[in-house]
């Protein structure tokens, strides 16, 4: 990173954020996150090691990259918007769509979040984009038996998921991690699903949310 003129960026997310570093230069507006776990608030989600040994090679004009599997893209997909941005996008809906027509492994996907103690919050991810997905006129059959819920009304873009919901989700993983013995990450979770989870990143979602209603309107 210091050989393409990259230097490191403190700033406030890093509190949040204790295995993502950001880099930028000067010449390049874009900034580079850079994670040492595939986490979120600094809680881990998915297991970096499986997650890259199952990467695929994707072919650009600009060269060979590597990415996920399809299957890891739609758990991080997932954990991002639930545990972090609190909403999803149009686009989001559409990548989805693509993603859960392309012969995934579903019991590769249940496990994993099973393993990491958020197995409700998927299943609960997976019923809200199924039912944008319906109003966007591209429904789709999934091989899973999908909680109950209702999308709050009216519905726009980007949606947010509602609070009431959301808490479901984090204190489920929350006492699953309890359970497990992760006591010593207990401060950690607190502050990310309190003070962070339902404070700070909501008052960022809707911020988002406004900002696209005004361009729109």
């Amino acid at each position: 990173m210091q050989q393409l003129g990259y230097k490191r960026v403190w700033n406030l997310a890093d509190v949040r954020e204790p295995m993502k570093q950001t880099y930028q230069t000067p010449d390049v507006r874009l900034r580079l996150h850079l994670h040492t776990a595939v986490s979120w608030n600094g809680i881990i989600y998915l297991p970096f090691d499986q997650v890259w040994q199952r990467r695929c090679s994707w072919k650009t004009e600009g060269g060979q990259i590597w990415i996920s599997s399809v299957e890891d893209e739609l758990l991080i997909m997932a954990a991002h918007a639930l545990f972090e941005n609190k909403l999803v996008s149009l686009h989001e809906v559409l990548y989805w769509y693509r993603l859960v027509t392309a012969g995934l492994d579903w019991e590769y996907i249940m496990e994993i979040a099973q393993g990491y103690g958020w197995h409700r919050g998927i299943l609960q991810f997976t019923a809200v984009m199924s039912h944008l997905a319906k109003l966007l006129d591209i429904p789709v059959k999934l091989p899973l038996s999908l909680p109950p819920l209702s999308l709050s009304s009216p519905t726009y873009f980007p949606y947010i998921f509602p609070v009431a919901q959301n808490w479901h989700v984090t204190g489920h993983k929350l006492a699953i991690d309890l359970r497990q013995g992760m006591w010593r990450g207990i401060p950690r979770r607190l502050f990310s699903y309190i003070l962070v989870d339902h404070l700070w990143m909501y008052r960022k979602a809707y911020r988002k949310k406004r900002e696209v209603t005004t361009v729109c309107s």
